[in-house]
């Protein structure tokens, strides 16, 4: 099955890679040191959050997901 790739899925700027760690870290979701390279800690750490909203634990970042993270009481845990 072949499909085109979804134009609004767009990778996180280093600079976003790094805001999502440091939200992830503050509300408890552990996603290592923050360092702007999203590696294997910093994608458990979203699987976490992604299974405490009750969406797709597929460890993907986003900006919509960091968006989310960054808005006042948006870390359910």
């Amino acid at each position: 099955m072949q499909t085109a790739w979804p134009r609004d899925l767009l990778a996180l700027s280093r600079s976003q890679a790094l805001a999502l760690q440091t939200a992830l870290n503050a509300h408890g979701f552990d996603s290592g040191a923050p360092d702007g390279t999203i590696g294997p800690a910093t994608q458990r750490g979203v699987r976490h959050y992604q299974r405490s909203l009750g969406l797709a634990a597929d460890g993907y970042a986003t900006g919509k997901l960091l968006q989310r993270l960054q808005q006042p009481g948006a870390a359910a845990h």
